[in-house]
């Protein structure tokens, strides 16, 4: 751990928590510091980034001189609490964004991105200091400071970050600092706020912020209580899926960060902090699966909305409005986490072409609408766009789940998830009325299942490959039974679990591939190939090894129940960008997936087909089974199957 001025930096990604309000959100170190938040939105530049520089700016708020710390997350809420214990007394810091739930008399009293750092003396006494430097983002220039007794004004072009706390700000180097002694019993507030013209609603410390901590316990405490009774992972990883939700338009959030590094010192930085149609798609099959269908309803009208502006393409991820230009570039003044270059801003494979992502938008939409008993019309008209572009397109090479930098393949998964997007259409308008050339579609659905069966199968093993003409395997195969390709325990599967576990899998952690991608280093095992893999093997047939594998990854969470999108298999450490909405999504289904199995009867022996329209999971639409679940491969033969509906 690198320490400069008596400040720890690089600090493992573990001992970081995530704080936000569905706009953006903050990462909060064991420490005290607040070393990364962008505003006014999670794809703004960062007023705080010393987790990617050490000139990068931060918020502390710690004991003077030596100290301990525990944490934790309230109960079924996004409050951090932070316990510091030093030789003469005991305090707790409460980290939050204020959830904007306030009566609307005093609504127009809330300022912008309002941040709360609440102190509370437990014993004796511990003389916390509170410190304010805002870095100079990706730009060059640092803000200028005012400092206006218990204010502080930090002004950069037309925006504003105004900090208030209850004891009186000192000059420091790059800003202030306050001084907030606390005997058992007393409390402290430092807060900060954002306005974008250099005005606005100053933050209220006193009263006023213990009204607000008391609205916003209640706000996530009353949202916790939707999920009826999860079991805590899931409801952790619920709770940071909705935080990494950017409530204005819908559009999720891969993750609050960029750059952070897949291999330490090394190149495979990126920036996440975009909406992926895949992992926005996961998220809202795992919300629904939890009774959240508001959240869902406004990711499928921000990703049809988002599509119009290239349908029917569908692009790999959007901005939070639903822009397409995103650009990708280096900031070369800055000195990476753990020395990690290059740092980017935007995302290159934004104009990557991935036909996965239109299989995952429509699977998708069908649990939405099982749920919902339908669809909107203006939601179904981008949807049957969707579906057309994948039966005039799915013979085309792409570059796959990984977003590959490479030259364009004809991956097996993509090809799957095209399957999926046509068999979805087809179910969508025979279950719900809506029109559309199903008969059509189903007859590209068989073609695409004969071509991956022909071309994506090793035929010296059995199982599935990665590419067609590439026999090497990939981690996103085991996705392939999760969404009703083949059943899930058809040979082929069986036989590809157990190659993926042989050759990419490390004890409880598995790589996503083992070929040579063209970029220099080795990364980390994916957290949520480990999920898939328990998910993929329960369906199986191996519920208890499953189980296993399931309690093992998750247990590779921080003291918080954060996941990352990588772990070191050798030391175990955090790589990637962090919290990896991804990780969590994948924990959600496994775990509903898993109690599924728990609670229905398995059937008897080579007994492969569901009853029409069930999950593969083996319980009803509607029952909270999981979302990535979709139908299984076969459809009605009736008179009117695969007919186009009026």
């Amino acid at each position: 751990m690198e320490v400069a001025g008596g400040r720890a930096l690089d600090l493992p990604l573990e001992r970081y928590g995530l704080i936000g309000d569905s706009g953006t959100a903050a990462l909060v170190s064991d420490a005290g510091s607040i070393d990364w938040l962008c505003l006014p939105r999670f794809d703004s530049a960062p007023v705080f980034s010393r987790l990617l520089d050490p000139a990068g700016g931060y918020f502390g708020l710690a004991p003077e001189g030596p100290f301990s710390a525990t944490r934790r997350y309230l109960p079924g809420t996004a409050i951090l609490a932070t316990t510091f214990t030093t030789p003469s007394g005991r305090a707790t810091v409460y980290d939050f964004f204020a959830a904007r739930s306030a009566p609307a008399k005093r609504r127009s009293l809330w300022p912008f991105r309002y941040l709360v750092r609440r102190a509370v003396g437990e014993e004796g006494r511990v003389d916390l200091v509170a410190v304010v430097e805002p870095g100079p983002g990706f730009g060059r220039r640092r803000p200028r400071i005012e400092r206006r007794g218990r204010r502080l004004l930090a002004r950069s072009g037309g925006a504003a970050l105004l900090c208030e706390a209850t004891a009186p700000w000192e000059p420091t180097a790059g800003g202030g600092q306050a001084r907030l002694p606390l005997r058992a019993g007393q409390r402290a507030h430092v807060s900060a706020a954002f306005s974008g013209r250099d005005l606005g609603v100053w933050p209220p410390v006193g009263d006023f912020a213990e009204e607000v901590f008391a609205e916003t316990l209640a706000y996530w405490q009353n949202w916790a209580a939707r999920a009826g009774g999860a079991p805590a992972a899931v409801l952790r990883s619920a709770i940071t899926l909705k935080l990494l939700t950017y409530a204005p338009s819908g559009a999720v959030v891969a993750a609050p960060t960029t750059s952070l590094p897949e291999v330490a010192g090394g190149v495979r930085n990126w920036d996440y902090r975009y909406a992926w149609i895949r992992d926005a798609s996961w998220s809202v099959s795992a919300l629904y699966d939890l009774g959240y269908l508001a959240e869902a309803r406004a990711f499928l009208f921000w990703a049809t909305n988002a599509a119009t502006l290239s349908l029917p393409r569908v692009r790999t991820m959007y901005g939070l409005y639903g822009t397409t230009l995103i650009r990708e570039r280096e900031v070369r003044r800055l000195r990476g986490y753990r020395a990690s270059r290059p740092v980017r801003v935007g995302n290159a494979a934004s104009d990557q072409l991935q036909l996965d992502n239109w299989g995952h938008l429509l699977n998708a939409a069908l649990g939405y609408a099982r749920r919902a008993g339908g669809l909107d019309a203006g939601v179904w008209s981008a949807l049957r766009a969707m579906v057309g572009f994948v039966a005039d397109n799915w013979h085309h090479p792409d570059q796959g789940i990984w977003e590959v930098r490479g030259a364009p393949q004809h991956f097996v998964h993509s090809k799957v998830m095209c399957w999926v997007a046509l068999d979805r259409g087809v179910h969508l308008v025979e279950e719900f009325g809506l029109t559309g050339p199903a008969a059509a579609w189903a007859r590209e659905a068989d073609a695409v299942r004969a071509e991956v069966l022909d071309q994506g199968v090793d035929p010296d093993h059995g199982n599935l490959t990665r590419a067609f003409g590439d026999r090497s395997l990939d981690a996103s195969l085991l996705l392939v039974p999760i969404v009703g390709f083949l059943p899930p325990d058809d040979p082929t599967i069986t036989r590809t679990i157990e190659r993926v576990r042989a050759e990419l899998a490390e004890g409880d952690l598995v790589r996503r591939y083992a070929t040579d991608d063209g970029l220099p280093g080795r990364e980390g095992a994916f957290l949520a190939c480990s999920f898939w893999l328990a998910q993929a093997l329960g369906g199986a047939g191996g519920h208890q090894e499953a189980k296993r594998l399931f309690g093992a990854a998750a247990g590779r969470a921080n003291d918080l129940g954060l996941l990352p999108e990588e772990i070191d298999p050798g030391t175990g450490a955090f790589l990637g960008n962090f919290p990896q909405g991804l990780s969590h999504i994948a924990l959600i289904h496994a775990a509903l997936a898993l109690a599924a199995e728990d609670r229905h009867v398995k059937e008897p022996p080579g007994q492969h087909e569901r009853p029409e329209g069930a999950l593969v999971g083996g319980a009803a639409p509607g029952e909270g089974t999981v979302g990535l679940l979709g139908p299984h491969q076969g459809r009605p033969a009736g008179p009117d199957a695969g007919k186009e509906r009026p």
